[in-house]
């Protein structure tokens, strides 16, 4: 099954394909997620088995897994792994070692460069 995440107008929209349309199941706040369409559905699995850095903006969480927004990637990442309930719209960098994750919180300063 499909899923995708359509932010506009301050809202994201869950959708899921169903019979070659994209039918909305749930409409929420997107509270820290830019405008877009993400296609979460091409989300590719967090390798746990060497060490790996992914940094970028939390998009999507269902029971099982974060999706992460990483440069114009998607990668998921099993929930069980983390000990918080929820990252949603937040800006982190998820570090596997040795298939043990570490996650950490950047904030938006952080991320600017600064010029003079």
């Amino acid at each position: 099954m499909k899923i995708r995440i359509l932010v506009m107008n301050g809202r994201r929209l869950v959708q899921k394909e169903q019979e070659g349309k994209w039918v909305t199941e749930k409409v929420k706040k997107a509270v820290g997620i830019k405008p877009g369409i993400y296609n979460i559905f091409l989300a590719k699995d967090a390798a746990c088995n060497e060490a790996n850095i992914f940094i970028g903006t939390i998009v999507h969480e269902d029971e099982n897994y974060f999706y992460q927004k990483v440069d114009k990637e998607f990668i998921k990442h099993d929930k069980s792994l983390f000990d918080i309930k929820s990252a949603l719209g937040k800006r982190i960098t998820i570090e596997y070692q040795n298939k043990t994750a570490h996650l950490s919180q950047n904030s938006l300063k952080e991320s600017k460069k600064v010029v003079h």
